[in-house]
């Protein structure tokens, strides 16, 4: 169902632009010069789906710290307590926020006269909860909900989660004292209201992809025969994850019943955001960092490979900072598309370089009559969102991404064969001659793509979802595959 979806929103995408979706790369890890020194802040990647079981909820999971060695001990991967983690909104199609979450977190040390950081020696030495208390770095966590678009930040808006748990680090079988480790993330959830769901901590990262051949000037070992087999470059590592599940009447900002896909507050968009303190002083060795001074935007995260291979190096600290509202700004850069010369010289493929009209309408402003929020073109403000139409039950990029969506070869193959080039004889004005042919069983496409196809690791079917994070006992870089 959900690649019939995904087919469906690439077809309507073809009629209604007579373009397709592009892009390509790596989802946000390591993004941008300045984010990637504070990896604790990172927004690495976005997924939002309506839920497969229940279609009166939406699932939004979203993902920080890139690229989590899952033995690397003694200190072991936590969220920040000075940041606000912000899961946003938009039900206007104005690019500013109707509804905010804000996650924000504290850590507490139980035993610091030992160098272990898993465990604090106080019971039977296994950790077979997220609140056990041999479990020595403990991180809890605040949700504040605010209606509107002020920071959801301790004093504004409404506490709907207080002092929860979050899920630890998954350091090994003698650690959890051979407890199942999916039992024991089970075990983080906490409700909210209205029926909502919030979970926090380690998971395996969800995202997968070739990076070393994508980077490699994008030199796909399943085109070029170079390099051996693909590989997931992310298979084997974690992420700090944070989970929610809300109604769709809340995120749509309506109490009743969507009336179909066509209904005015069925598209909404989404966008993770980070904030930290403006000022943080260093007094001596023997106390702790203060911050102080107002929030400020260090990261975000709306629509997959935006800030990677759409916006220039020389803009991607100024994208990280900036609201979606604002993105007008840098508009130029979904037009001209730099991805799509690349793979002109390395694989002699049509996709146009100039005038990409398609990309401005799926990265900043939505499908008409799928997930634009806004009633009209003319009402959608340019903004790089996630969006979603909460009344189609089988979310699949780009209406909303799940977390099984293989968006690499989506946008890889649809640049690749969008026919604006001029060497082909096509001005790049002329886009109309798509060439991606639908069938019952799929797409053909132009056969790029890295090769990787699915994660490594299996993903819940149910609350929180995501995969069980890997353990660092287990970790083993040097096996066949990694």
């Amino acid at each position: 169902m959900r690649f019939s979806r995904l087919i469906t929103m690439l077809a309507v995408m073809g009629l209604m632009a007579g373009m397709m979706v592009v892009g390509g790369g790596a989802s946000s890890h390591r993004e941008a010069p300045l984010i990637a020194n504070t990896p604790q802040l990172d927004n690495t990647d976005l997924y939002t789906w309506v839920d497969d079981n229940d279609s009166s909820m939406l699932n939004v999971v979203s993902l920080y710290y890139p690229f989590e060695m899952p033995a690397g001990f003694p200190n072991g991967y936590t969220f920040s307590d000075t940041a606000l983690y912000t899961i946003n909104i938009d039900q206007s199609g104005d690019g500013e926020a109707d509804l905010r979450y804000g996650f924000s977190f504290d850590t507490t040390i139980r035993n610091r006269q030992t160098f272990y950081s898993n465990i604090s020696f106080a019971g039977d030495l296994k950790v077979t909860s997220p609140s056990d208390e041999d479990l020595n770095i403990v991180q809890n966590f605040d949700v504040v909900r605010v209606d509107g678009s002020a920071l959801p930040e301790s004093g504004s808006g409404r506490t709907v989660v207080n002092d929860a748990f979050t899920s630890p680090n998954h350091v090994g079988p003698n650690t959890n004292g051979g407890a199942n480790f999916g039992s024991i993330m089970g075990m983080a959830t906490v409700r909210g209201d209205s029926g909502s769901r919030f979970w926090a901590g380690q998971a395996d990262d969800p995202f997968f992809a070739d990076l070393g051949a994508l980077w490699d000037i994008t030199q796909l070992r399943n085109i070029t025969g170079k390099g051996g087999a693909p590989r997931d470059a992310l298979a084997d590592m974690n992420a700090q994850a944070i989970v929610m599940q809300i109604p769709v009447q809340t995120a749509a900002g309506v109490n009743r019943e969507l009336t179909g896909p066509d209904d005015s507050a069925a598209a909404v968009g989404i966008w993770a955001s980070n904030y930290r303190r403006a000022v943080e002083t260093m007094t001596n060795p023997d106390t702790d960092p203060t911050e102080s001074g107002d929030f400020v935007q260090v990261s975000r995260l709306g629509m997959p490979l935006s800030n990677e291979v759409i916006i220039l190096l020389e803009d991607k600290d100024r994208w990280n900072r900036a609201e979606p509202a604002g993105d007008e700004q840098f508009k130029e850069y979904y037009l001209n598309s730099h991805l799509a010369a690349a793979l002109n010289v390395l694989f002699d493929t049509p996709g146009g370089t100039k005038n990409r009209d398609d990309l401005v309408t799926i990265f900043l402003t939505g499908i008409p009559g799928v997930n634009r929020v806004a009633d009209s073109q003319a009402a959608a403000v340019e903004s790089d969102m996630l969006r979603i139409n909460l009344a189609i039950a089988d979310s699949a990029f780009p209406n909303g991404r799940t977390l099984q969506d293989d968006v690499v070869d989506v946008e890889l193959s649809v640049i690749a064969l969008n026919p604006c080039k001029t060497s082909r004889g096509l001005s790049d004005d002329d886009c109309s001659d798509g060439r991606v042919t639908f069938g019952q069983e799929g797409y053909t496409t132009s056969g790029l793509g890295d090769g990787v196809d699915r994660n490594d690791r299996a993903f819940r079917t149910n609350f929180p979802f995501v995969g069980v994070p890997h353990s660092g006992f287990s970790y083993n870089p040097d096996a066949a595959g990694d």
